[in-house]
């Protein structure tokens, strides 16, 4: 990998040589302590340290020492600026190594911009009022003490719940379907207990609330492409809670609720106002 070979003394005499004709450069982001050495204009970070390649006497078997890959990494980089000087240009490998490269970091921006957008549409989702809170406890003060003790169904597939609750129509409870399905399995996975009114699906709310203990529901949608099927065991009522843990916990299950058709809104926005043409052959 290099035609040079140099005392690790010598490779930064040489450096230090560089830069006191022309002078450090600053490298974006670089603190003092993150330095590992400066060539000529360039500063070489410890990031660039982590991302050196073993040199060869790691591939003679000998263990890698640090003062070893900055050796390697000093000389590279002497090498890399004498081609810049020369007008050399990288091999057919490395353009492609440098294409990757590029992707990625590409890529980790777009993650993180992306990351930052949708945490701004989660808080403005999650800024709700006092107002708000009190009126939801004050309109659901029965259901959030009501305890329910819930038997489940989940699939993928709505089509697959319709063809169980045809089976439960012809005088098969859900149990005995669900004790079918998981025979083998520890538990009994298909009996969820008692619930809390917080420990609810958004989904689930509105249809227990209606049911009476027996009851098994129709086909229930929610999110991520889940579908269930719900029997209601048996309700009680649970201890009262104080006003302020009340008072928190629906401010938490309001911010859950929200955050989701929040995001969904916002992410149809961005596409309704955005231009997207999609290369020859794709479909959106």
């Amino acid at each position: 990998m290099h035609g040079l070979s140099l005392s690790r003394g010598a490779l930064l005499a040489l450096a230090a040589l560089g830069a006191a004709c022309e002078g450090p450069g600053p490298k974006e982001g670089a603190t003092p302590a993150e330095v590992v050495a400066t060539v000529n204009d360039r500063v070489l970070t410890e990031a660039d340290l982590a991302s050196q390649p073993a040199t060869r006497g790691h591939q003679q078997g000998r263990p890698e020492t640090r003062e070893a890959v900055l050796d390697a990494l000093v000389t590279e980089e002497l090498a890399a600026q004498s081609a810049e000087a020369q007008g050399l240009e990288p091999d057919a490998r490395s353009r492609k190594e440098l294409a990757q490269l590029e992707a990625a970091r590409v890529a980790a921006r777009r993650r993180g911009l992306a990351n930052a957008w949708y945490a701004q549409v989660t808080r403005q989702a999650l800024q709700i009022t006092s107002t708000e809170v009190q009126g939801y406890v004050a309109a659901h003060r029965q259901e959030l003490r009501r305890e329910v003790h819930v038997v489940m169904a989940l699939r993928r597939s709505e089509a697959e719940l319709r063809t169980l609750l045809g089976a439960l129509d012809a005088g098969t409870s859900l149990e005995t379907v669900l004790k079918a399905e998981s025979a083998g399995l520890p538990g009994t996975p298909w009996d969820l207990g008692w619930l809390g009114y917080g420990q609810l699906a958004p989904a689930w709310r509105p249809v227990l609330a209606s049911m009476k203990p027996g009851q098994v529901s129709e086909v229930v949608k929610g999110d991520h492409g889940r579908f269930w099927v719900l029997q209601l065991l048996e309700v009680r009522e649970g201890p009262e809670q104080p006003p302020e843990a009340l008072q928190a916990m629906v401010q938490q299950l309001l911010g859950a609720d929200r955050a989701l058709p929040a995001r969904a809104a916002a992410e149809a926005a961005l596409r309704e106002k955005g231009r997207v043409v999609l290369g020859p052959g794709k479909s959106r």
